[in-house]
């Protein structure tokens, strides 16, 4: 009986403690979409994903770029790539990247994409709720139309006590 007894008393412990553990959790999500039509639309294009993101967004980081003297066959898909690779903080920092990843965690990456005509960002933190979403869209164009690249992160963290 005693042991019974210890083993529902531990059990509530080790349940209880597990309600009061702060928690980040990160889910990625990305979208592709792609328009097709050649150069006579591209204002048009880069107008529309501008104004509709511009109407979603509190704050938004617009860069308009010019298309490569010779357009690729076809798009590629934005990559996710590290900012400091290659460089002597980048080294320093691969120690505590390979400490994070071996805890669960994940190294610092960024959306990155080759040749865009337009990149926009955008960082929105709810105070007081503990979120945090961050949008990156790149567009780019090919020989038969455009790749518009939406890549997104949503933090949540969840407190002590909730």
């Amino acid at each position: 009986m005693k042991y019974k007894i210890l083993v529902a008393l531990s059990m509530f412990v080790l349940g209880g403690c597990a309600s009061t553990t702060p928690t980040r959790t990160t889910e990625q999500a990305y979208m592709i979409i792609d328009v097709k039509g050649d150069s006579s639309i591209r204002d048009t294009v880069l107008d529309t994903i501008i104004d509709s993101a511009q109407s979603s967004m509190d704050s938004l980081t617009v860069n308009r770029g010019i298309p490569p003297a010779s357009l690729p066959e076809k798009a590629s898909r934005f990559k996710l790539v590290s900012p400091f690779q290659n460089t002597q903080l980048g080294n320093v920092m691969s120690g505590f990247s390979a400490l994070s990843q071996a805890s669960g965690g994940s190294g610092m990456k960024i959306p990155q994409c080759d040749s865009p005509i337009l990149t926009m960002k955008s960082d929105k933190s709810v105070s007081g709720w503990s979120e945090r979403t961050t949008f990156f869209i790149c567009v780019v164009q090919y020989q038969t139309g455009y790749q518009v690249d939406v890549y997104t992160t949503f933090e949540l963290n969840r407190p002590v006590f909730a």
